[in-house]
């Protein structure tokens, strides 16, 4: 659900906004309220809404610095300035600063309500394809991960893994014929071997067993 906070000084016009509302059968969360932005700017940081609904003119902090501190703090929150002033410094300073939309006072809840729309609809969004780049991001790393594990015997790098294998098979053939033998003569041009114990079933071509 969409969080949303709103910072404006004239009551009037907050307890409007609040109560015209059906929050959260809109699929909203309204998480806070403040009558000027020196207030807003803790509760901001602490509720971290998606977005922050502010006037451009209140006493204390205006909307323009509060929305700059925010956006340094939580640069993905959208912001929605409001405004009764129509003025292209005030509009060329929100662009810079990335609010989302500059609204003219009075705002009904039908265009609040679209503006707001709008707006859930490109964080949904951008959430998704954040979890997106996040599997992504872990597919990645269990794939390299997989093929360091792969590239590694035992310390063994991968252009060595088949003469490591041959080795070790060489050792394992010495290690089962000394077990067997005890001795190998030539005798008469043949080649005889002495077994500890003579194996009926090794076929031995050209060779004496002298058990």
């Amino acid at each position: 659900m969409v969080k949303v906070f709103l910072a404006e000084d004239e009551f009037l016009i907050r307890n409007g906004i609040k109560n015209s509302i059906e929050w959260e059968k809109e699929g909203y969360r309204f998480v806070g309220e403040a009558s000027d932005g020196e207030l807003a700017l803790p509760m901001v940081l602490k509720e971290k809404p998606d977005i922050l609904i502010t006037d451009i003119r209140m006493p204390f902090m205006s909307g323009l610095e509060l929305s700059s501190l925010v956006k340094k703090e939580l640069p993905d929150i959208k912001i929605v300035i409001l405004s009764g002033y129509d003025e292209f410094e005030y509009a060329k300073d929100a662009i810079h600063i990335g609010v989302a939309r500059y609204l003219l006072k009075p705002v009904s809840s039908a265009k609040l309500l679209e503006t707001l729309g709008e707006i859930a609809r490109q964080i949904l969004q951008e959430q998704k394809e954040k979890e997106l780049e996040e599997k992504k991001r872990q597919i990645n790393e269990k794939i390299q991960e997989a093929r360091e594990q792969s590239g590694k015997i035992k310390g063994v790098t991968l252009p060595d893994w088949k003469e490591e294998f041959r080795r070790a098979d060489i050792r394992m053939k010495k290690m089962l014929l000394s077990s067997f033998v005890e001795k190998i003569d030539v005798k008469d041009g043949e080649i005889g071997i002495r077994f500890r114990i003579c194996p009926e079933d090794f076929f031995i071509p050209k060779t004496i067993c002298f058990g």
